[in-house]
């Protein structure tokens, strides 16, 4: 059996590592609605995602009551070689659009 190696990692000899098996993460910081902080929370990314307002498709997705989201710009420790985000990005999805997205309402 061989083994692809990855050219963005440090040593030639690393194993490739596919996304499905080691699933890529971000960090995001949650907000009640009051625009307090409330907790940090690590997140699997999206498959493909390449922005970071993409993560409001994440599996792990939610919010406290409503409060936004704040992407942080750190590569997951998982994959320490990958680029970050370049940018942080707060995310606020209303209690609409989380019906529509859960099936509960038609739009």
């Amino acid at each position: 059996m061989t083994t692809a190696t990855s050219p963005a990692t440090a040593s030639a000899n690393a194993p490739l590592r596919l996304e499905k098996d080691f699933p890529r993460t971000a960090t995001v910081t949650l907000f009640a609605p009051s625009g307090r902080y409330y907790k940090t929370e690590s997140w699997r990314r999206p498959f493909g995602a390449v922005h970071p307002s993409e993560m409001n498709a994440s599996p792990d997705f939610h919010q406290i009551n409503g409060g936004a989201i704040l992407v942080e710009t750190d590569a997951g420790t998982e994959f320490p070689e990958d680029e970050n985000w370049g940018f942080p990005h707060i995310i606020m999805v209303s209690a609409l659009a989380l019906a529509v997205r859960a099936g509960r309402v038609q739009r």
